[in-house]
């Protein structure tokens, strides 16, 4: 509940092409700080359930550690947003869209095909191939991670 709540009040280190003055930026980077604190604490308690819990990689699991790396991922580089020098100069690069795309894009987009993957079988009382669900796992996760890292690292070569 206090990620739902605090989300309302980072928002605007996604908006990565309008410019904001000084005051507004040291705003949203103390904000981006303070919701990292529970964005922290829920990934290390997923990484925990995991770690207690979880014996075998079926399909549904290796969603869900696929969903914690791009979730981990974002959040990682949100906190380095959360710097107000390092905003200044990440303010409307590749850097900002890529953590914006590995936050709300890619872990709606998984979300909703572990959902599938978990409901389907479930309603429907067949079961998906876990050879070609391994195949697509893979490939989709190699193809995120193709398309948004290099966003990464264009800004440290100098593209805007």
């Amino acid at each position: 509940m206090t990620i739902w709540f605090l989300r309302f009040l980072v928002w605007a280190h996604h908006m990565f092409s309008v410019r904001m003055d000084t005051d507004s930026k040291t705003y949203f980077s103390v904000a981006t700080v303070v919701i990292a604190i529970p964005t922290g604490v829920k990934i290390f308690t997923w990484l925990s359930h995991l770690h207690n819990f979880a014996t075998s990689f079926r399909t549904r699991m290796v969603w869900g550690i696929m969903f914690i790396w791009l979730f981990a991922l974002g959040g990682l580089t949100g906190v380095v947003l959360s710097s107000a020098s390092v905003d200044l100069l990440l303010h409307d690069t590749y850097y900002v869209v890529r953590h914006f795309h590995y936050v709300l894009s890619m872990r709606a987009v998984y979300a909703i095909i572990m959902a599938w993957f978990h409901w389907v079988p479930m309603i429907s009382g067949t079961c998906f191939s876990d050879i070609l669900s391994r195949f697509f796992q893979y490939r989709l996760f190699v193809r995120v991670n193709l398309c948004f890292m290099p966003m990464h690292l264009l800004r440290f070569i100098g593209i805007p």
